[in-house]
């Protein structure tokens, strides 16, 4: 098993392991759609889920599991720069 497993523990979290995990796990995903069709309602609430997750992690409130939907799919954010809501800083990620 020597070569196959790395020596450190920081070894296993690097940006191509997870890249990698993220590639198996949609190769997964694709796989259970495509051999059970009732495998899709929980395919596309997995990733909601996900998407809820990852909006959560960047500070951003999320109620509703398919407003991640509606807001992927927008193309124009109007905004100001008044500093009424804001700390008077325009920054977009």
């Amino acid at each position: 098993m020597s070569g196959f497993l790395p020596e450190e523990p920081s070894g296993w979290l690097t940006s191509q392991a997870v890249s990698d995990f993220l590639k198996f796990f949609m190769i997964a995903v694709t796989i259970i759609v495509v051999a059970v069709p009732e495998g899709l309602p929980m395919s596309v609430t997995l990733s909601l889920a996900y998407s809820m997750r990852k909006m959560t992690a960047a500070n951003n409130l999320v109620r509703r599991m398919h407003a991640c939907e509606t807001i992927g799919a927008a193309t124009v954010i109007c905004s100001d720069k008044t500093g009424t809501l804001t700390q008077n800083k325009m920054v977009m990620n």
